[in-house]
């Protein structure tokens, strides 16, 4: 099931997503095929945790009918129908952290069929069941139209003001990120001053030894102020 960030459905969030308190929840049921199927939400219902069947709940969508309590809105569908897309307002459980899952069932369904799974809604012409022998019998080709599939949201966690936790998160990335430049550039100064004294060090060696080696030299050819050359007698 896909979260979105606004009603205009064309930027989706990733889980764990945060939103904040005064917001809605834009989502979005999906179906992937070429067949001239669509797909609807039977029951949808939150949690404060993962397990659908948990203990805390909050029921959105019952039978088809949608729960008044949280301003539902059916929003336009996309895909030729694929796409089934709807929000509400916020909610949240007491001590749960901010944490909401949101768990669904969704039927799937041909194409103009008349069977009640496939009404959407709260009018007494979408609870009562009509039947069609060739919607049955269409039906009946595949038996995965029959089935109600569970599908639930990622993590979501709703605050109090999102925008003061991701100016937060943001900070606290900025000042991670600076504390590290700090580290790289107080290491490359320490590295930088090791190698000059390595080739300070290098260099003395180097002067040190041609010294040396001129200081041998000299011994061995002469020292100036004694005899050059042998004297016969």
């Amino acid at each position: 099931m896909n979260l979105h960030k606004s009603s205009n459905f064309n930027e989706s969030l990733t889980y764990p997503a945060v939103i904040d308190r005064l917001g809605r929840f834009n989502l979005e049921l999906e179906i992937d095929t070429v067949a001239n199927l669509y797909i609807i939400p039977r029951d949808c219902h939150g949690t404060s945790t993962s397990d659908r069947d948990g203990v805390n709940q909050e029921a959105i969508v019952t039978d088809g009918c949608p729960n008044a309590d949280h301003v539902f809105k059916e929003e336009s569908t996309a895909d030729n129908g694929k796409k089934f897309r709807f929000s509400l307002n916020v909610f949240r459980f007491k001590n749960s952290n901010g944490m909401v899952y949101i768990h669904c069932s969704a039927h799937i369904c041909l194409k103009n069929s008349n069977e009640t799974k496939c009404q959407f809604g709260c009018g007494e012409n979408n609870r009562r069941r009509r039947r069609s022998v060739e919607d049955n019998a269409l039906t009946q080709l595949n038996d995965d139209l029959s089935k109600d599939y569970d599908i639930r949201t990622g993590l979501i966690i709703v605050t109090e003001n999102s925008k003061n936790y991701n100016n937060s998160f943001q900070q606290d990335t900025q000042e991670t990120s600076k504390n590290a430049q700090f580290f790289q550039t107080t290491s490359n100064i320490i590295l930088i001053a090791i190698i000059l004294v390595m080739l300070t060090f290098v260099c003395s060696l180097l002067v040190f030894i041609g010294l040396r080696r001129h200081r041998s030299g000299s011994k061995r050819y002469g020292v100036p102020g004694s005899p050059s050359k042998m004297e016969l007698s």
